[in-house]
């Protein structure tokens, strides 16, 4: 299960990892997804994904026309060190209780994380550089915001930012855990990785073939 963020009548962004079945690692048919009540026309996962390192873990979902779907604007300011984030999902809230599901979209205020942990952090996970969260993933350190994390379930679904108190969306969730790439979700010693949504505009834009406007605070 994952979610994902309306970003147009048409079409539903989320990450790429949530397109996979995971035993065979091969992509599943549009026709096998339901997104809602909707099935899919057509599904776009990005060309440089990897299932390895999770780079580039982003998909666009294309979907019949949503009349009167409420729309999340895209972010594209800059994300310092130590910007709370709100991240959404219906995932595990129990990392004991294996059906810990939530039948309630769930919110939780996270911090991006000093890119030197995150840095180092993502080097030995994910074999991955990371300079800050203006890249293309947006990383936030459990430490700085204890108790709050995204789990098991929150896949793709979106981390907005407020921007004169209007949510706009900025990251999709993509994967995390500690250095030690045990994932259990909430550790104080923790890391959270999130796709970096307005670093992707382009490729949003191409698939598309709409020219989106960024929000900024």
């Amino acid at each position: 299960m994952c979610g994902g963020s309306v970003i147009s009548e048409n079409y539903v962004v989320t990450a790429a990892h949530c397109m996979f079945d995971g035993p065979s690692n091969q992509p599943f048919p549009a026709a096998n997804i339901r997104l809602s009540y909707v099935t899919p026309e057509q599904t776009f996962i990005h060309p440089d994904y990897d299932l390895v390192t999770s780079a580039n873990d982003i998909a666009l979902i294309k979907v019949p026309k949503m009349k009167g779907a409420q729309v999340v604007a895209i972010y594209g300011g800059d994300i310092a060190d130590g910007t709370p984030l709100t991240v959404l999902g219906w995932g595990r809230t129990n990392m004991v209780v294996e059906n810990s599901i939530s039948i309630l979209l769930k919110e939780a205020i996270i911090k991006v994380g000093q890119a030197r942990d995150c840095a180092a952090y993502l080097n030995q996970v994910a074999d991955a550089k990371y300079a800050s969260a203006d890249g293309p993933q947006i990383c936030t350190e459990n430490n700085l915001a204890p108790h709050a994390d995204s789990c098991q379930g929150d896949s793709g679904q979106g981390v907005v930012i407020y921007v004169n108190g209007v949510p706009c969306l900025a990251g999709l969730t993509s994967f995390g855990s500690d250095i030690r790439q045990d994932p259990t979700c909430g550790q104080d010693d923790g890391f959270g990785v999130y796709t970096h949504v307005f670093y992707y505009i382009d490729y949003i834009s191409k698939v598309t073939g709409i020219k989106f406007m960024k929000k900024e605070i």
